[in-house]
């Protein structure tokens, strides 16, 4: 689920209920009166994740989907205006905050895919290659902020096993630093303005109940 607070839409993921049109997709849902609005087809198979532009006056919505593609969306038009192919499945992604001609694919082998909307054939960067082959189940992008006590800006990247944030140094190089979260992380999203990481693990040998941690970037 992503929410656009431009257009006043909850974007939900579903598979589609026409046996004429298969697939899976996007239902709006409007938040001025809670209604459900249109079904948007994208993906041939299930949608893991989905964001909207930072910033999302275009309202461009990026899926990520096992289908082994990330497609982008006008939720104006409720059309696919782009796909990418990612070889693998695709189980998570984001938009980069600071740049938004690029956004971030997590694929199920644990490489994260760093693409460029002008540049449609390929990805520009792959992160991530020599570590943990653990699928990449959340990615959040932390913006810069001059204001802030950690002002550098990068990529969170949360696997089943392990969480990572890869310091942005320029459009091809990212630093990474494994982060002391431990657990079968679930999801992980980020507050911009306190810079505060919400991370949710499911139940493990050490820990029988679910856990939700809040730390600071």
């Amino acid at each position: 689920m992503a929410y656009s607070a431009h257009m006043n839409v909850l974007a939900i993921s579903q598979p589609s209920s026409s046996a004429l049109f298969p697939g899976f997709g996007i239902k709006k849902i409007c938040t001025l009166d809670f209604k459900s609005t249109e079904y948007v087809s994208v993906h041939s198979n299930v949608v893991r994740d989905l964001a909207f532009k930072h910033k999302d006056a275009d309202g461009l919505l990026l899926t990520a989907s096992i289908d082994k593609t990330v497609r982008l969306s006008s939720l104006h038009s409720n059309t696919v205006v782009q796909t990418y192919q990612t070889g693998l499945p695709a189980w998570s992604c984001c938009w980069n905050a600071n740049y938004p001609q690029y956004f971030y694919a997590g694929l199920q082998n644990g490489t994260v895919l760093v693409f460029d909307t002008r540049n449609t054939s390929a990805p520009t960067v792959e992160l991530n290659t020599d570590g943990s082959k653990s699928p990449v189940v959340a990615l959040q992008y932390v913006p810069w902020d001059s204001s802030a006590q950690f002002s550098l800006a990068g990529l969170l990247v949360g696997q089943l096993n392990k969480t990572y944030f890869y310091e942005r140094k320029s459009d091809s190089e990212y630093r990474p630093h494994l982060l002391p979260l431990d657990g079968n992380l679930t999801s992980m999203t980020v507050e911009e303005s306190s810079r505060h990481v919400l991370a949710s693990f499911r139940p493990n040998a050490t820990s029988p109940t679910v856990r939700h941690v809040v730390s600071d970037v």
